[in-house]
């Protein structure tokens, strides 16, 4: 380790840091121990979701083990969650983690409102829309644009 302190001392610092972290005051610590950081992140009923955080033995020489947990959001998009946590995690191997992967999960969270919806986009992508039609979803603005275009339909009121 550069810093010359061992893993304990490491995950002390942080966590002192962490709780000092003035941006990071809006989020709920519900624990916030060497053994465990839990924190809630909410921004919304439906943007809501509750993350664990455990140290690895070897920390900060690997990524820190990460678990999202919702009773909202569905298991699918929580997984691709966790996923893009992990590969930012392995890019931080070898610095403080907490705070930056909190901030990012609350950045994510925050700037893409659809999450909330996401298995209904899925629905329309793969049930609804057909050949023709368009569907243009732009998730920093959250709206959604669908152009049914079905059969082409025409007015025959001139008949």
């Amino acid at each position: 380790m550069a810093t010359g302190l061992s893993s304990k001392e490491f995950v002390e610092n942080e966590l002192k840091d962490v709780r000092s972290d003035p941006k990071l005051s809006s989020l709920e610590f519900i624990a916030c121990h060497k053994v465990l950081v839990q924190v809630r992140i909410k921004y919304t009923e439906y943007k809501n979701i509750i993350v664990n955080i455990q140290f690895p033995p070897e920390y900060p020489a690997n990524p820190l083990l990460l678990q999202i947990k919702s009773k909202v959001l569905p298991d699918k998009l929580i997984e691709k969650i966790e996923t893009l946590c992990d590969q930012e995690l392995k890019k931080l191997v070898g610095s403080k983690q907490v705070s930056t992967i909190l901030l990012f999960l609350c950045d994510f969270i925050k700037n893409n409102p659809l999450i909330v919806c996401s298995e209904e986009l899925q629905y329309i992508k793969n049930t609804i829309n057909r050949e023709g039609d368009e569907l243009k979803i732009k998730q920093k603005t959250g709206v959604i644009l669908y152009k049914a275009a079905q059969d082409q339909l025409q007015d025959d009121s001139s008949k």
